[in-house]
This record gives structure tokens, C-alpha cells and sequence, in this order.
């Protein structure tokens, strides 16, 4: 078996001399380069996973100029959100391929876009993260904002009141 300089390998085969040309050596980079943009772009994985899991409310926080009653808050105590790569779920409302947006805020853009200081709701004043939920289905009204209070505890506001959520499970049972 000979390889001449372009690439091309001769070989006898019973008598018969064959000529062929190797394409492989030439794309294996290019194949494998393609290999890994298509493995990274199947695998759309956000950079901070904090709020994903399963999450119970457990408390809220009703300022006097929130729209929802704090008797209608209070029949949300107990309400399930679920947030992952794949669902986005607070309590009876749900949206499948969920985008989240993360967003840091200082304490002066939190209170000029809520009307109330971070601390109030529980909140460490020096480091707010917002996540806002997008959803391509169907829109999350409930649940589609979230704060980082801290690994265990989350917070999501709803018509003016803060509810807050602690982890219940860290890998998220499916949604029925």
C-alpha cells in the first residue's frame, strides 16, 4: 500500500490495482468540531441553577398597596412551584421550554420598582438577584418572578405580595 502526495492510496487487490482517495484524515477535525457544536447546543444549561427545584410556600409578605387581599394570599400558603431546564410550574399555572432571565438589583432599583426597601420582604440589601421567567407557550402569570433570598429560600411576587418558598426537594418531580 502506497499514499502518493495527494492524498491517494494504491493498493493491489488480486491482480488489480486500486486507487482511492482518504477524505476522513482531512474532516476528522471538522467533524469533531462539528460533534461538540452540536452537543452544546442541544444542552442550553443556565449558568446559575439556584432556583431549580421544588419549592413550597410557607410565608408571604402583603404591603397595603398590594391588589391581592392578604386573605386570598394567605389560601396560597402551601402552593407548589417547580422550576427547571424544562417547566416553569407555581401552583395551578405552567409553561414548558421556560427561559430565565437573571438580573442583579441594588437597593435603590428595587425599592423605585416595588415601593418598598429589600429588607422588608426579607432580602439582603446588598445582593438582589432577580430571575424573570419567559415562557414560549404559554405565559407564567403566578410565580414568573423570582428572588434569591438563598440556597434554600426563594421569593416570587403575584399581584404586590411577596410570597416566599423553601426548597422542598433540590430534583424536581415531574408535573402532572
Amino acid at each position: 500500500m502506497q499514499q502518493d502526495r495527494n492524498g491517494f492510496t494504491k493498493w493491489r487487490k488480486k491482480g488489480v490495482q486500486v486507487t482511492e482517495k482518504k477524505l476522513f484524515p482531512r474532516f476528522k477535525s471538522l467533524g469533531l468540531v462539528g460533534l461538540l457544536l452540536i452537543l452544546g447546543a442541544c444542552d442550553r444549561h443556565d449558568g446559575d441553577t439556584r432556583h431549580h427545584g421544588v419549592w413550597d410556600v410557607d410565608n408571604f409578605s402583603a404591603p397595603e398597596t398590594a391588589e391581592m387581599s392578604p386573605e386570598e394570599a394567605e389560601r396560597m400558603l402551601g402552593a407548589r412551584g417547580v422550576y427547571t431546564r424544562h417547566i416553569a410550574r407555581f401552583h395551578d399555572m405552567q409553561c414548558l421550554k421556560p427561559g430565565y432571565e437573571h438580573q442583579s438589583l441594588d437597593v435603590e432599583r428595587f425599592t423605585e420598582d416595588f415601593g418598598m426597601e429589600p429588607g422588608q420582604v426579607g432580602l439582603l440589601d446588598d445582593n438582589i438577584t432577580r430571575i424573570d421567567i419567559t415562557c414560549h407557550d404559554n405565559p407564567l402569570e403566578r410565580g414568573s418572578i423570582l428572588f434569591i433570598k438563598d440556597e434554600d429560600t426563594l421569593i416570587t411576587l403575584w399581584e404586590g405580595v411577596f410570597f416566599q418558598m423553601h426548597r422542598s426537594s433540590g430534583s424536581p418531580m415531574p408535573a402532572r
